[in-house]
């Protein structure tokens, strides 16, 4: 049957894809495996979703996936930035979310709040290169007081901007402004799930963050309507 063709055809093209991306993937595994001296693992893709990748889930689970970022304004709750990757660590994704905002509205963020995982020592540089300050817990900012260090002193390989950032993560200022992310970001990841972002419907990352940006579209619907009533209720 010509349906059964189709299926046939779409499946082998899934495969060659497949395929395509385990090479790369495995080519980007053995490169790393060299520069850090261990031995690089075999690299696997799925045949579903050539694009996805193996990630760790919050229910503790590992499956092909794709990594959805919000970047979310502080004042208004509203989303201004959105990207999907297929990359398990967000330790990269600061710097290109800075400029998809610069090209978005013609201006960079001051501050960026973001949670430890993406505060890797290169994406505060790169954030700094833009003129942005990173609020971003210190690693082991508990543990090294305990082994009579200071976490917010400079270490020695610091750059100006890391050492800016410890410096100012040290502050009850810092600390303050910090504790507003929990209620952006976290909130806005809480309302898509909430709203049924749980599993993407589609396959590939272009249709993936179609999605994601429908989500974003709704939820800023959603909260320009409260944000225009709450002003009415003010000027009333």
């Amino acid at each position: 049957m010509p349906t059964s063709g189709c299926a046939a055809a779409e499946r082998q093209k899934r495969i060659d894809e497949a395929i395509r991306h385990c090479d790369q993937l495995q080519q980007q595994r053995e490169n790393t495996a060299k520069k850090s001296g261990r031995k690089a693992g075999e690299a696997r893709a799925s045949t579903t979703d050539p694009e996805a990748r193996n990630m760790m889930f919050s229910d503790g689970g590992c499956r092909p996936g794709y990594n959805v970022q919000f970047s979310t304004d502080t004042a208004s709750g509203i989303i201004v930035g959105v990207e999907v990757t297929n990359l398990g660590s967000d330790q990269e994704q600061l710097p290109p979310m800075l400029d998809q905002l610069e090209e978005r509205y013609d201006a960079k963020p001051d501050e960026a709040l973001v949670d430890g995982g993406f505060a890797s020592l290169k994406a505060i540089n790169e954030a700094a290169k833009r003129e942005c300050d990173v609020y971003a817990p210190v690693k082991d900012e508990k543990k090294q007081p305990a082994a009579g260090k200071d976490p917010y002193a400079p270490k020695k390989n610091d750059s100006e901007a890391v050492a800016a950032w410890r410096a100012r993560m040290g502050t009850a200022w810092g600390k303050a402004i910090y504790k507003l992310r929990c209620q952006t970001a976290e909130w806005v990841n809480a309302l898509c799930r909430n709203r049924g972002l749980w599993q993407m419907p589609v396959r590939g990352r272009p249709k993936c963050r179609t999605v994601a940006v429908l989500y974003a579209i709704v939820h800023n619907m959603v909260r320009g309507v409260k944000l225009r009533a709450e002003v009415a209720m003010e000027s009333g």
